[in-house]
């Protein structure tokens, strides 16, 4: 399920008996050194007769034939609560930390639930997003109202409408529910340029028939990295980073590897936290070109930040700073997720600053 090939070599020269018949090999699977799965590989090394109806003869897929040497028979356990929604058998847990990034393999190759938790749909925004592709997995989804930061009103509104554009039903009570019977391509005019709502059309477009035109789009960096995922899973997208994102529907998704983008709000918090308490700081990892208007600011404020490399900015404070006036907009614009962030930095500022909040009333709440 995971299109990717794990070679394991086993030097047991002289180490087996002469009559040997089978070798059992147990693997554990570890992820981000939590143990995630275990394999039972079962190696004929001659042939082998284990009697009709012997309680330890492996199942040879029914075809009642005697294994013979370079047969083998798999047992696969998952321990599922990191990445599969059905209950394992127990997870355990290294509290060791790592030094590396992490790295998740994600499998869906049994994937069958299409009725999430609402306790977890709760907890964060993003659960909105299973929407779609269990939609065109499935044909069918159920979720709660998604959870979230409470700064203002957040429409569903968007999600509900392109889906129901390519071809999706939905009835709303205590509980959301999606249901299809076979996504087809459209020209979907999104009513505003909502981040997720541009996400989820645009998965239910690679999974519809035909092609899809998704007009007034969002244009953040996440909506181009899930665009770049799903191009390497197989889709085809034109027009990511734009306002007009076109998508041409494909039979079936494979599998990728991806390294995610660096996310701009950290990075951007980093840097001011760097200039209000006028340090020296050095933020690597990052990618510049996705805070622009936050480092045209900061340099209006008399921050002096320099590109190191491709994705690494220094930041430093050399003489006083000055009061800017910022508005929130959608991308390229400043990004509402900092403007908390810089009006801090603002209160250190000599003279007025003017901030406006053009995305969520309720995001002055911090003051």
């Amino acid at each position: 399920g995971y299109r990717r090939r794990l070679l394991i070599k086993f030097d047991i020269a002289g180490a087996l008996p002469a009559d040997a018949q089978v070798l059992d090999v147990h693997l554990h699977l570890h992820m981000s050194r939590t143990l995630v799965g275990a394999v039972q590989h079962r190696i004929f090394l001659a042939p082998t007769d284990w009697g009709e109806g012997a309680s330890n003869a492996p199942d040879m897929e029914g075809t009642g034939d005697t294994p013979q040497p370079g047969d083998a028979t798999w047992a696969h356990t998952f321990y599922p609560d990191h990445f599969w929604a059905t209950p394992g058998s127990g997870t355990y847990t290294s509290t060791t930390p790592r030094a590396t990034l992490p790295v998740s393999d994600i499998g869906t190759y049994d994937l069958s639930a299409t009725a999430l938790d609402p306790a977890m749909c709760a907890r964060i925004r993003a659960s909105i997003l299973l929407a779609a592709p269990l939609l065109a997995r499935c044909g069918q989804v159920e979720l709660s109202p998604p959870g979230g930061d409470v700064i203002g009103r957040r429409r569903l509104d968007t999600h509900f409408l392109a889906l129901q554009q390519l071809g999706a039903t939905h009835a709303f009570d205590d509980r959301i529910a999606f249901t299809t019977t076979g996504l087809r391509g459209a020209d979907v005019f999104l009513d505003e340029p909502s981040v997720t709502g541009t996400e989820n059309a645009v998965m239910a477009a690679v999974a519809a028939t035909g092609t899809t035109t998704l007009r007034n789009a969002a244009c953040e960096p996440h909506v181009q990295d899930l665009c770049a995922v799903l191009v390497g899973m197989g889709a085809k997208i034109e027009g990511a980073g734009t306002s007009t994102i076109r998508v041409h529907g494909v039979p079936s998704l494979g599998g990728t590897r991806h390294e995610i983008i660096a996310d701009r709000i950290e990075a951007g918090t980093f840097l001011i936290a760097g200039a209000i308490t006028r340090g020296d700081l050095t933020v690597q990892g990052c990618v510049p070109e996705h805070l622009r208007a936050l480092l045209s600011k900061m340099r209006q404020a008399g921050c002096e930040i320099t590109e190191v490399t491709p994705d690494t900015l220094r930041v430093r404070v050399p003489g006083k700073l000055k009061h800017v006036d910022i508005t929130t907009e959608e991308h390229p614009g400043f990004a509402t997720d900092l403007q908390a962030q810089f009006m801090a930095l603002m209160t250190q500022a000599e003279g007025i600053s003017f901030i406006t909040e053009k995305i969520f009333e309720n995001r002055f709440m911090h003051v």
